[in-house]
């Protein structure tokens, strides 16, 4: 078996015929017809039922396709990682206070990104000390924090003694 043959079964899964599949894939039926046979006498199951309405596949001819589709989706990630093609990924950290009205704003900021490009999100809930360290160690792109107005000298005191080289 190699990854040419899980390709064959897969675009004969979705086109429900041989001839079809041969045409797309620029080749001639009876050399599809033979590597689909050749497949399946390897792995030692029916892929396929043929029938005059076309090819539809068994159950364990499905559980093969799952995989098949898995692994050909996987070797396409890899290509695209390591041949320079791969999109961006979009990143984004906040560390926050616990609190409802941040998590309902996170999920609202959440559905203005481009839900087709690959993404990566870390929302951390934490007190106020571990969003400050969060933000120093560079973990996180951005840190929210939360106090009385009472204690605000107390915090920017604090922020200070963390890290004295930045503006705070």
């Amino acid at each position: 078996m190699n990854l040419v043959h899980l390709k064959y079964a897969v675009e004969v899964a979705k086109e429900k015929s041989i001839s079809k599949a041969a045409e797309k894939l620029y080749m001639g039926q009876p050399n599809l017809s033979r590597a689909i046979s050749d497949l399946e006498d390897s792995l030692g199951i029916k892929i396929f039922r043929r029938s005059s309405k076309g090819m539809f596949p068994t159950m364990q001819g499905e559980e093969f396709l799952g995989y098949a589709r898995n692994i050909l989706s996987q070797v396409d990630k890899v290509e695209r990682l390591y041949s320079g093609q791969s999109e961006k990924k979009q990143t984004f950290s906040i560390s926050v206070p616990r609190a409802t009205y941040i998590s309902s704003a996170f999920m609202e900021f959440t559905k203005k990104l481009d839900q087709y490009k690959p993404m990566e999100l870390f929302y951390n809930e934490t007190n106020q000390i571990g969003v400050i360290n969060n933000i120093l160690s560079s973990d996180y792109n951005l840190g929210i924090l939360r106090f009385r107005q009472v204690v605000k000298d107390n915090v920017v005191q604090l922020l200070h003694a963390k890290a004295p080289q930045r503006d705070v």
